[in-house]
């Protein structure tokens, strides 16, 4: 079995910039990722939602990339993210290495904007 071939969206709600990554999530991908939330960086968006509910398998690349992610957006931007779609393995494993106490979560998107107003 192959892993499915990654894709990623984008879209603006309000304030808030989402970014939805399809497919299996390893090194590659989570770069990919990393470079979506550059244009809306240096725009001056600072609220951010990545939907990884299309995301089901990350290896341990893509979750260093992802934890990258997390730390330059809180830290050198000052800006919030927001975690939406997340399994219960994501959630066990994001709460290990402390990206949750890094980050919101919410259950939809919907929930996710309302939340980061």
């Amino acid at each position: 079995m192959s892993p499915t071939a990654f894709t990623c969206t984008t879209h603006q709600d309000g304030d808030c910039f989402i970014v939805r990554p399809v497919g299996y999530l390893d090194q590659v991908a989570g770069k990919a990722i990393r470079a979506f939330f550059e244009p809306p960086l240096g725009q001056g968006v600072r609220k951010f939602i990545l939907n990884l509910e299309g995301a089901p398998v990350i290896n341990s690349q893509g979750i260093t990339e992802l934890l990258e992610l997390v730390e330059n957006l809180q830290y050198d931007f000052k800006a919030v993210l927001a975690l939406v779609g997340l399994s219960n393995l994501h959630k066990d494993v994001f709460h290990v290495i402390g990206i949750l106490k890094l980050v919101k979560v919410f259950p939809t998107e919907a929930d996710a904007v309302t939340g980061l107003k």
